[in-house]
């Protein structure tokens, strides 16, 4: 049996359990990473590989755009440590990505999902 590969991802949402240990909510976002561990479920195929292929690429940017933002609002409008406005900006980031990754894989699958429901539906 072939293991896909992207499901070790999810193993990332361990590092949420240091919100527990350091008592620091930020920890937390890093649980959105579990959607990751549904991939060891789903045999991958080109389509699969495309959409993670593009999902990734949104999230990338997405989070990128995120740190920018946060930081220059930090920096702008706050004016006060450079470690506090990098930790936020990090924490951020990251949640964003995630969470931009699994709404844009979800989508890509919703509209594959829908074609296929429509040439089945048209081949009736």
């Amino acid at each position: 049996m072939k293991i896909n590969q992207y499901g070790f991802f999810g193993f990332v949402s361990l590092l949420g359990l240091f919100g527990f240990y350091f008592d620091d909510p930020r920890y937390f976002c890093y649980f959105g990473a579990a959607v990751f561990l549904l991939d060891f479920f789903v045999l991958p195929d080109e389509t699969f590989v495309e959409y993670t292929r593009k999902s990734a690429s949104n999230a990338f940017f997405a989070g990128q755009a995120t740190m920018v933002l946060v930081m220059a609002g930090y920096l702008l409008f706050v004016k006060e440590d450079m470690s506090r406005a990098l930790l936020l900006a990090t924490t951020l980031a990251s949640s964003v990505s995630v969470g931009a990754y699994a709404l844009s894989r979800a989508y890509f699958e919703f509209k594959e999902k829908c074609f296929e429901a429509v040439a089945d539906w048209k081949s009736k």
